[in-house]
């Protein structure tokens, strides 16, 4: 059956305002929809997320223990005083040590750093030479196989208190062997503790409040010296002094333990 438009229902006024509240309706359920948050989570389902770890800035107050590993090198010379011949020379008086370190740091405000420490090291820092003239040909040999220190320290600590750079200053105690010998054979033999003012520098680089790695260097300044020894000669022993001379350096790496 055919439908003519005098067939569809007169939309009266009430009809279309229903229409229009419907279609309101519709559009502000779909607009909140669209526009609207993640929905909101329950107090119980909330975890805050983990703080970042933020490790404190140390400080280098504080006793320490330690170890190192060095290298020295340094010029020697001796002479015995009631003869003519010239010096034994020891230009290559160099050798390894190593050994232990403690100590005390007292940190002052934000930057300076005062403190004491002593080392004792066994080393293998040694030389040997010729000399010879026109009756005999003899072979001179100079060790030092300990040496102990004790200075103090001051230096400067900045990034955070991560890195310190100091300078030090103090007395080091040294132990030398002589040893002559020629073909008569006739022997010089010595051994004596040598006193000498030593300076150094280094740097400390802290992994955390108690472990650090350092780099140092020392300089020994041995001042002249008179060493009286035994002379052996076909079986006749007597005293015979020499003048001794010798400068040293060395350079070291080494780890601390802060307590």
């Amino acid at each position: 059956m055919e439908l003519t438009t005098g067939d569809w229902p007169e939309i009266t006024p009430g009809m279309k305002r229903a229409i229009i509240s419907i279609g309101a309706a519709a559009i502000l359920v779909c607009a909140q929809s669209l526009f609207a948050g993640p929905e909101r989570m329950e107090a119980k389902d909330y975890k805050a997320a983990p703080a970042p770890v933020v490790e404190p800035c140390c400080n280098w107050t504080g006793f320490y223990v330690g170890i190192h590993l060095g290298y020295s090198w340094g010029d020697a010379s001796y002479i015995e005083l009631d003869e003519s011949d010239p010096p034994f020379q020891f230009n290559d008086l160099e050798g390894l040590f190593g050994g232990g370190q403690m100590g005390f740091n007292y940190q002052i405000g934000s930057m300076f750093v005062i403190g004491v420490e002593g080392e004792f090291v066994g080393s293998d820092i040694d030389d040997s030479t010729p000399l010879s003239d026109d009756s005999e040909s003899t072979v001179g040999r100079m060790k030092n196989d300990w040496t102990g220190t004790a200075a103090g320290r001051i230096g400067l600590s900045f990034w955070c208190n991560r890195i310190l750079a100091y300078a030090k200053g103090g007395a080091a105690f040294a132990h030398f062997d002589y040893h002559n010998t020629n073909d008569e054979p006739e022997t010089w033999d010595a051994d004596h503790v040598r006193v000498a003012p030593m300076v150094g520098a280094g740097v400390e680089y802290a992994f955390n409040c108690h472990w650090s790695v350092k780099v140092e260097y020392q300089h020994l300044f041995f001042d002249d010296e008179d060493i009286t020894g035994s002379e052996n000669d076909a079986g006749t022993i007597e005293p015979r002094t020499f003048h001794v001379d010798a400068e040293q350096d060395s350079i070291q790496a080494g780890v601390n333990f802060r307590f």
